[in-house]
């Protein structure tokens, strides 16, 4: 177990935004835990873009 830590480490000091990208993944992994979940998620995002369009038309 030590070695993959030790990568994780070395990936975080030398590239930030590597370990920001996968901290985000892990993070929406982990929030997601069925599929069910994913499909509201994605109509929940589907539902605020289209609300956005109509108050807002000019912002894309």
């Amino acid at each position: 177990m030590q070695q993959p830590h030790s990568v994780q480490s070395d990936c975080q000091a030398t590239d930030p935004m590597a370990s920001a990208a996968s901290f985000t993944r892990d993070v929406m992994v982990e929030q997601i835990a069925t599929p069910d979940q994913l499909v509201a998620k994605i109509i929940d995002a589907k539902r605020l873009k289209s609300l956005r369009e109509r108050l807002a038309p000019e912002v894309k």
